[in-house]
């Protein structure tokens, strides 16, 4: 659909992603994935800025390691030793270029102050990218949150009401395809 004049923004269930000039780049059209958890801690689409929690000075285990960006490591293990495997699936998964920098370290979710927090359950343990939220299942297993059903529900807060947002038949090669506008 296009969210945005000039632009194809695409949700699936865990992210979001644009396609879009950069004029920085020359005018180059390019796929790139919406930075979805600044949307709603990093002060986007009028969000409260959440900041970034205090980076650690040491590597929180080993193996950890940092991004840079905002300072913080990725690591399998979370702060309080608890196996998460989240810089396994970090990596695998495309890594900065997929999830954006860490804005925390894997850690148990409190929703306390001065803490990044995505508002609706806490215990988990989670770790805060730009683009991602990554959780530990209670099977043990990394999965992302619904982040891309979370930016959905902000930015088209009506969006059953739009065709783009139901199902789709097939698409035969050749064949022209207006986007839904919703701008």
């Amino acid at each position: 659909m296009e969210l945005e004049a000039g632009a194809l923004t695409q949700f699936f269930q865990r992210g979001v992603i644009d396609f879009h000039v950069r004029p920085d780049l020359g005018g180059a059209w390019l796929v790139e994935r919406r930075l979805a958890w600044d949307y709603f801690g990093g002060g986007l689409g009028g969000s409260a800025d959440q900041g970034v929690e205090p980076a650690p000075s040491t590597p929180p285990s080993a193996g950890a390691v940092n991004f840079g960006g905002f300072n913080h490591y990725v690591s399998n293990f979370a702060v309080n030793g608890t196996r998460t495997g989240f810089l396994d699936f970090f990596n695998e998964l495309g890594g900065v270029d997929s999830f954006g920098f860490p804005k925390t370290e894997g850690r148990t979710d409190t929703g306390a102050l001065g803490t990044l927090f995505e508002g609706k359950t806490p215990g988990f343990v989670r770790q805060y990218f730009q683009a991602a939220i990554f959780q530990l299942s209670a099977q043990g297993t990394v999965e992302l949150t619904l982040l891309g059903d979370s930016l959905r529900d902000q930015l088209v807060p009506n969006y059953r009401e739009y065709a783009a947002f139901g199902r789709t038949g097939p698409v035969a090669s050749g064949q022209t395809i207006t986007p839904e506008r919703i701008v």
